[in-house]
């Protein structure tokens, strides 16, 4: 695992990505108590980020802590990138870091039907 305290590259990407208004804190589940404007900026701030973030840097970004892996799986889950299905599977399975798992399991469930099948690989 990495640690952005000690990685230049994760401490770039969580100050861009995951920390932007205390993001990965919405994203354990505060984001749903949100109303009106501020849901919908959030969601769209969101869905901009989780379009422009490269996957090299999605995967940088779960190699870390679980603030990082669970921005990370959002993306993954907003963006729908399917080429994540088989790590996310692997690090739910791994349970590595405290509160990632719901996001590996919105960002699978995103998949649709496809992850019942990378399970049994």
């Amino acid at each position: 695992m990495r640690h952005a305290h000690e990685d230049p590259e994760l401490l770039a990407l969580g100050r861009r990505y995951v920390m932007p208004k205390r993001r990965c804190m919405k994203l354990s589940g505060a984001f749903l108590r949100m109303q009106g404007p501020e849901y919908d900026r959030f969601l769209r701030q969101l869905s901009e980020d989780a379009g422009v973030i490269t996957a090299n840097e999605i995967a940088a970004l779960l190699e870390s802590g679980g603030r990082e892996r669970r921005t990370a799986a959002w993306f993954v889950a907003v963006s729908r990138r399917t080429e994540f299905r088989q790590r996310l599977g692997e690090l739910l399975l791994a349970n590595e870091v405290c509160c990632a798992g719901l996001a590996y399991c919105v960002a699978l469930a995103s998949f649709g039907g496809q992850f019942r099948n990378a399970a049994r690989r």
